[in-house]
């Protein structure tokens, strides 16, 4: 997970995905970055509810 100034980027959502929540203290956006769609890079997706930002997630994936 990068933190910048502007935004949270997490790079795939694996199984270690949930610690991202404990990382997260702020309201800034948070980009999720799915590189492709194998098993091993989204299977922390079902995670997301625990997040329950105000500010919204954006999921951007490589593949179409």
């Amino acid at each position: 997970m990068l933190d910048t100034d502007k935004a949270y980027i997490i790079l795939d959502a694996g199984g270690a995905f949930y610690k991202t929540y404990d990382i997260i203290k702020t309201d800034k956006p948070i980009y999720i970055l799915l590189t492709h769609l194998h098993l091993d890079h989204i299977e922390g997706l079902q995670a997301l509810p625990l997040f329950n930002c105000k500010q919204g997630i954006t999921i951007i994936t490589a593949e179409q």
